[in-house]
C-alpha cells in the first residue's frame, strides 16, 4: 500500500505540524516520507495563487479531473494543506489524509488588526464561494475514495465531522519525551539571573499571541520573558524580553523558567510544546482555544478562557506568580 499525504507552501522547512506528521509516517512505514510539492508528481503546470489558496486548490483539482491525470509514483510522498483536494483526485491508491490545521478546511478567522483586518475581511468575501466549493468537493472526494482520515486532536476531528460530514481517527502527534539538558544556554544565564520569575514563550507571531506577550511584559516589568522568534538570527534584549532564535537548546530552559506561556489566538489544532513542557513538570498557561485544552495534561496547567483579552492574561499570570511566592 502506498501512503500519500498533502502539503501546502513552496518550501520544505518542517514546522511542528509537519514534523509530527513525518514522525507518524515513520511509525507507519518504517522510514521517512519524501516531502515534495504536488507539481513534482506530474508534468502539467500547477497554478500557484499564494493569497487565494482555496481558489488555487479548486483550479488544480479541476485540471486533474479534466485531464484525467494519475500519479504512479512509487515513493511514499507527503503533500498537505490545501493540496489535499487535487491530491485526492490524482492518486489512485489508498490515501491517508491528515487534518492538522484549521486551514485544511475553509472557514473565516481574521487575526489581523486595524486596516489589515479590513483588507482580510474583503478578501474573505471574495474567496467565500470558492472556499465553500472547496469544502464541498473535498467532502465528495473523501467519501468516494478509499481514504483513511486522521485528525491530530479531538477538536480537529469535530471540525472534520461538522464541515465534511465524515468521521476521522484521532491520532495525537508524537511528542519527544526525552530529557533535555538542564544547562542554561550561555546567552540566557545573565538575563535569568536578573529576574526572580520568568516565563518562556516558544513563538513570536501575531496568531501565536505576540500582542499578549508584549502587553504582559509592560505590565509585569519585574518578570523576565524569554521569547523564541523564528524571524531573527541574533538574540537581543528589549526591556524585560529576551528574544532568541530557535535552536535545540531552547527547551533546556524548561528547567529554569516558572511556566510556559501559549497565548495562541488562532484555532491551534494541538499544542505539542505544551505536552513537552508538561512531561518535564513545567506549568503551562495556555489559551482555551482549539485543541490546546487537550494538550495541557499537567495538573498545574492554567487555561485562559477569555484568551483574546490582555487583562485576562494579566490576571492569570499575576495570580500564578503570587502562588509561587506564597
Amino acid at each position: 500500500m502506498h501512503y500519500h499525504f498533502s502539503r501546502d507552501g513552496d518550501t520544505f522547512s518542517l514546522g511542528g505540524a509537519e514534523q509530527s506528521t513525518a514522525n507518524f509516517v515513520v511509525q507507519l512505514i518504517g522510514r521517512s516520507p519524501v516531502f515534495c510539492k504536488i507539481e513534482d508528481l506530474y508534468d502539467i503546470k500547477i497554478i500557484r495563487l499564494r493569497k487565494f489558496v482555496y481558489i488555487e486548490s479548486i483550479v488544480n483539482y479541476l485540471l486533474v479531473k479534466f485531464f484525467h491525470l494519475r500519479c504512479n509514483n512509487r515513493r511514499h510522498v507527503s503533500v498537505h494543506g490545501t493540496d489535499i483536494l487535487p491530491s485526492l483526485a490524482l492518486f489512485n491508491s489508498c490515501v491517508f489524509v491528515f487534518f492538522r490545521s484549521e486551514y485544511d478546511l475553509f472557514s473565516y478567522r481574521n487575526y489581523r488588526r486595524g486596516f489589515p483586518a479590513l483588507v482580510k475581511f474583503f478578501s474573505f468575501l471574495f474567496e467565500l464561494p470558492f472556499g465553500q466549493l472547496y469544502n464541498f468537493f473535498l467532502s465528495i472526494e473523501v467519501k468516494q475514495n478509499p481514504c483513511v482520515l486522521i485528525s491530530n486532536s479531538g477538536f480537529m476531528a469535530n471540525r472534520v465531522n461538522r464541515i465534511l460530514g465524515v468521521t476521522s481517527e484521532i491520532c495525537f502527534p508524537i511528542v519527544e519525551s526525552h530529557v533535555y539538558s538542564t544547562r542554561v544556554p550561555r546567552l540566557c544565564s545573565d538575563f535569568l539571573l536578573s529576574y526572580r520569575h520568568s516565563f518562556l514563550v516558544m513563538a513570536n507571531e501575531l496568531v501565536k499571541g505576540s500582542r499578549i506577550v508584549r502587553y504582559l511584559a509592560r505590565k509585569m516589568s519585574d518578570v523576565g520573558f524569554i521569547v523564541v522568534d523564528r524571524s531573527i538570527d541574533d538574540p537581543y534584549i528589549s526591556e524585560n524580553i529576551f528574544y532568541l532564535s530557535p535552536s535545540a537548546d531552547n527547551k533546556s530552559l524548561f528547567a529554569h523558567v516558572d511556566a510556559l506561556l501559549v497565548p495562541s489566538q488562532w484555532l491551534e489544532a494541538y499544542g505539542r510544546v505544551a505536552v513537552e513542557a508538561s512531561l518535564h513538570n513545567l506549568p503551562v498557561i495556555a489559551s482555551a482555544v482549539g485543541g490546546l485544552p487537550e494538550s495541557c495534561v499537567n495538573a498545574n496547567s492554567i487555561l485562559v478562557d477569555n484568551y483574546t483579552s490582555c487583562d485576562s492574561w494579566l490576571k492569570s499570570c499575576t495570580e500564578f506568580i503570587s502562588s509561587r511566592n506564597s
